[in-house]
């Protein structure tokens, strides 16, 4: 389906009520599934504390129950990172949770068709060292999730797991040689049965990497290039997305910046040999997600605005495949003031597609919106 998407953005739904008594909630990944259902994986407050949480909906988004939720130990850390739907239709939502309060793990529930979601695996390499899953990836072969996790170095990690998926066995441990601190934030697969990662150097000496992950663990380097960093936690800097173009170059979305002053929301288009950038905001900002919907390239950003220093979003689609974006959504739509920090780990905002071709756009309010902070419900049409 082609879709043009120049129209207008229209509020459409929101997470608040939900049928339970999740409050804050965010969602870092959504999914329309095989069964005519939207699924949003994220994290909520429940009875006070973290809560990774699931909620469901079944008119495109409008309004919303809860599906599942995780609290391993309340109060502390849980969130869902990503929710994909395997080739036998079962769900699976991947995320980070501290079950004992000392350090994070990467853990997996699932949700086989005609049942309920559960807790069906976790993973830390060395406790009390973190092991985190950022992003993943689900074809024929199985699970595969992109993160990091640490004997004492931090190393970027692909886990696999096959169905059932109650086993994640890592496939690399991939430390830059003179770049400690290394993530894989972003994955996908490619025609060759390899995964293709986004990877970062969270440290003061901060590179970005594209490379290339065969079958048995072998790495080998597309791209790399060091930007400025850090503005708070190094994570809002890290690839959030690829999107291959043709042969060896892709797209990456990149946020450069030591501080409010120089932080930009970038898109790069970059190969083995060269690379170049398009800025989507020559003002404070970072971009949260890069998608592809049909022929369209579509970046969401958190913008910093003088009100709403906190974020509010911007989107901007691409009709070119990268080479130039123009604005859909713009800073201040609705007076939106979103309800995190600009360096929050979590990824806020993205966008969604229908059956219809229609994009979906959550975005979590800050309390001084609305005290229960519900992510409201955007729809942008087809045309």
């Amino acid at each position: 389906m082609s879709c043009r998407y120049t129209g207008e953005w229209k509020l459409w739904g929101s997470t608040v009520p939900n049928g339970g008594s999740l409050t804050s909630t965010v969602i870092a990944s959504m999914l329309y599934a095989s069964d005519d259902a939207i699924y949003a994986a994220g994290e909520a407050t429940l009875a006070g504390n973290d809560a990774g949480m699931i909620l469901k909906s079944v008119d495109e988004g409008k309004s919303w129950s809860v599906e599942f939720t995780y609290q391993p130990s309340p109060g502390n850390t849980v969130f869902f990172t990503d929710i994909v739907e395997a080739p036998d239709g079962t769900l699976i939502a991947t995320g980070i949770a501290n079950p004992d309060g000392s350090n994070s793990e990467a853990f997996v529930a699932t949700r086989p068709p005609g049942q309920s979601f559960s807790l069906a695996a976790s993973y830390e390499r060395l406790d009390p060292n973190d092991s985190q899953s950022l992003d993943s990836y689900v074809d024929s072969s199985g699970l595969h999730l992109a993160g990091n996790a640490s004997d004492g170095t931090n190393a970027g990690t692909i886990l696999d797991a096959t169905a059932p998926y109650t086993t994640l066995q890592p496939r690399v441990f991939y430390n830059e040689p003179l770049y400690p601190d290394t993530i894989f934030s972003t994955i996908i697969g490619d025609s060759s049965g390899s995964l293709v990662a986004g990877i970062a150097t969270d440290s003061s000496n901060y590179v970005i990497f594209l490379g290339r992950v065969d079958e048995v663990g072998t790495y080998s380097q597309i791209f790399r290039e060091p930007i400025a960093c850090c503005q708070g936690n190094p994570s809002l800097h890290d690839p959030n997305a690829i999107i291959p173009l043709f042969g060896d170059r892709y797209l990456i979305s990149v946020t450069p910046g030591t501080g409010p002053a120089d932080l930009r929301p970038q898109v790069w288009n970059v190969s083995t040999s060269s690379y170049s950038v398009i800025t989507l905001w020559d003002a404070t900002g970072a971009v949260v997600r890069l998608q592809q919907h049909g022929n369209r390239i579509v970046a969401t950003s958190l913008i910093a605005t003088p009100s709403a220093t906190t974020g509010t979003p911007q989107v901007s689609i691409s009709d070119d495949f990268g080479l130039t974006f123009r604005n859909s959504f713009s800073p201040d739509t609705d007076g939106i003031v979103l309800n995190d920090s600009p360096d929050s780990a979590l990824p806020k905002i993205g966008t969604y597609a229908l059956p219809d071709g229609s994009l979906l756009m959550p975005v979590p309010l800050d309390s001084a919106l609305d005290a229960n902070e519900p992510s409201h419900i955007y729809r942008l049409g087809c045309l």
